[in-house]
C-alpha cells in the first residue's frame, strides 16, 4: 500500500493506492469522499449504492 496523488476536475488529493498484479487500485470510498457523493453497501444483496445527490458521510 501506498499513497497516490489523484486529480480531480484538477484539484489534487491524496488516496491509499493499491498495486496487485500491475494495476492500480484505490478505493471507492476515498474517491466518493473526494466528490462528496454518497457510497453504501447492502450486505444483503451484495449490493454497492452509489448515490450522487446526497453527500459523503464518513
Amino acid at each position: 500500500m501506498s499513497t497516490a496523488n489523484v486529480y480531480l476536475d484538477g484539484t489534487a488529493f491524496n488516496a491509499y493506492a493499491f498495486n496487485i498484479g500491475d494495476n492500480n487500485y484505490i478505493k471507492l470510498r476515498d474517491i466518493a469522499a473526494a466528490m462528496d457523493i454518497s457510497v453504501d453497501y447492502d450486505a444483503a444483496t451484495g449490493t454497492i449504492i452509489i448515490d450522487t445527490s446526497a453527500g459523503y458521510k464518513a
